[in-house]
């Protein structure tokens, strides 16, 4: 008489980012035996952070953290999990500008930034200019041109644009003087520059809905990826390359040969992996996904590998340099600059505690396609010119002398390459295409026999898409789902002091759960649970 087949985990869980460790704490901690499968050889996924250091030949420059992926705890509130569990953990934070979830602002809130316009010698945009194209986007409800936007950066001649884009042109003017907020339905270079930044953001802004203020960790993600990963079994370095399930289990193959079987699995790869963009990190479904499903996570991703996506490049300068002492550094110094170069945003990393540091922003719906080609020297001279436009080089002193530049190239430097990246394909999913909708994330979320997916793709906007809370939200949900269907029920009843109680994650917090407890949950590792009561004599 056969036992039944023989499973390696109650669960398998594909990929060590944010939802796969959140998925795998959970279940671990409510009796299920969970084992996650990592394609890198490190863990975290795009919550990554490096470090800066000047080693032997630089002794000025100490080692640093430097964030490549999550950088920010959006929306901050009582129901963040993050933001609770920073608290919990005692990983500092440092409140940003803006992000406080009104009309107005946009989740790198680009309008209480330091605007300077790089065509007109850096000089400094007036602030009223600034509110003026702030209270423009809304009346001229540019947040649902969400794909013609690309047009305001892109600065191709109009034979080059989209059909969309074209479209998004012939209508523009018709919104700016049905809005009846100016007299000319044009843009000036400068106008179009800020509209541009703005209206990116806006979106953002409705899709987190109640959001707080935002907060950068000092600390670095891989504070969170460190408790997550506690009492969790994990396999790096052995891409999976095959999904096969049954009406009874689930059984993957991975780039080395090896099979593990469960009853269930939950996939929290990022949607361009699932998309098949690149061969490297392909998984083939057995039986294929549904043709839904496939569109819809197609739909959220890039077109392709190496498609511009958001990127970063964090510049690093000895503390001594005057470009941080005067400009960084500065009694009253911004904490963001921004610039009619539609490619940058810069956050000064430097008020926040990374000494010298500055993270520029690169939009993907800045279409700047080069950076895919050009090498990371090439790209750290871009971002600086960039900054040499907004900070000029000063006259010298003695006229015989040559101008000095105000920004001298850093000599310590980092440049993502999330576009590239064969286990990432994008920094979170997009709406690049323009047939892209909330409802692309519902059925990429929708459950495929045993197989659960999950990730900041697939919870709605309101929740966390794009978001690593909303990875977290994502994860938890997916155990609690497991949980409820019996997976860990008999270790938990097999505890004679504690009887964990899964209703006890449930509550009023997005999708359903109690954040408070959850938090309490992924920092201990161990349910709440309640003593037993004795029977009576």
């Amino acid at each position: 008489m056969s036992d039944g087949p023989k499973f390696d985990a109650d669960v398998l869980v594909i990929g060590a980012g944010l939802a796969g460790l959140t998925a795998a704490r959970v279940l671990h901690a409510y009796g299920g035996r969970a084992l996650v499968l990592e394609a890198r050889e490190r863990l975290g996924g795009r919550a990554a952070t490096s470090e800066l250091t000047g080693g032997k030949g630089r002794p000025d420059l100490s080692p640093a953290p430097v964030e490549e992926g999550c950088n920010y705890l959006h929306g901050c509130s009582e129901d963040h999990p993050l933001f609770l569990l920073a608290a919990r953990l005692g990983i500092p934070t440092a409140v940003a500008a803006g992000d406080l979830g009104c009309q107005y602002t946009g989740w790198e809130s680009a309008e209480i930034a330091e605007w300077r316009d790089a065509d007109r010698g850096g000089e400094r945009i007036p602030v009223e200019e600034v509110v003026d194209a702030a209270l423009l986007s809304p009346g001229l409800q540019l947040q649902q041109v969400t794909y013609g936007v690309a047009f305001l950066a892109s600065g191709k001649p109009p034979e080059e644009q989209s059909e969309e884009a074209t479209c998004f042109v012939s209508a523009f003017p018709l919104l700016v003087d049905k809005s009846g907020h100016r007299s000319s339905p044009s843009l000036n270079s400068r106008e179009r520059s800020i509209v541009y930044k703005i209206r990116g953001k806006l979106q953002r802004v409705e899709d987190l809905g109640s959001a707080g203020p935002t907060a950068p960790l000092q600390h670095g993600f891989c504070s969170f990826i460190e408790c997550l990963v506690g009492g969790v079994t994990v396999r790096l370095g052995d891409p999976v390359k095959e999904v096969w399930q049954t009406e009874s289990m689930v059984k993957i193959t991975t780039k080395s040969g090896q099979s593990f079987a469960a009853p269930f699995a939950i996939i929290t790869v990022p949607s361009g992996v699932l998309a098949e963009l690149h061969p490297e990190s392909c998984i083939h479904f057995k039986p294929a996904l549904p043709a839904d499903k496939v569109a819809a996570i197609k739909r959220l991703s890039m077109p392709k590998r190496g498609a511009t996506t958001h990127e970063k490049v964090v510049l690093r300068w000895p503390v001594s340099e005057p470009f941080v002492s005067e400009v960084l550094g500065a009694r009253g110094a911004a904490l963001q600059f921004e610039t009619t170069d539609q490619r940058f945003h810069f956050l000064n990393l430097h008020k926040y505690g990374r000494e010298g540091q500055l993270l520029c922003h690169i939009w993907g719906d800045s279409n700047w396609e080069e950076h895919a080609v050009l090498s990371d020297e090439e790209v750290v001279m871009e971002v600086v010119r960039g900054l040499r436009a907004m900070f000029p080089a000063k006259a010298a002193s003695d006229d015989s002398a040559p101008a000095q530049d105000d920004v001298p190239f850093p000599p310590l430097w980092k440049v993502t390459r999330w576009s590239l990246d064969p286990f990432a394909l994008g920094a979170y999913t997009e709406f690049q295409d323009p047939r892209a909708s909330e409802d692309d994330r519902d059925i990429y979320a929708r459950p495929e026999g045993r197989l659960l997916f999950t990730g900041e793709g697939a919870v709605p906007g309101h929740v966390g898409a794009q978001c690593t809370h909303g990875a977290v939200f994502g994860g938890a949900s997916a155990a609690i789902a497991l949980l409820s269907e019996g997976v860990g029920a008999a270790k938990r009843q097999a505890l004679e002091e504690e009887s964990p109680r899964l209703g006890e994650l449930l509550g009023s917090g997005p999708m359903g759960l109690d954040v408070p407890v959850l938090v309490e949950v992924l920092a201990t590792g161990r349910c709440k649970g309640r003593k037993r009561r004795e029977p009576p004599d």
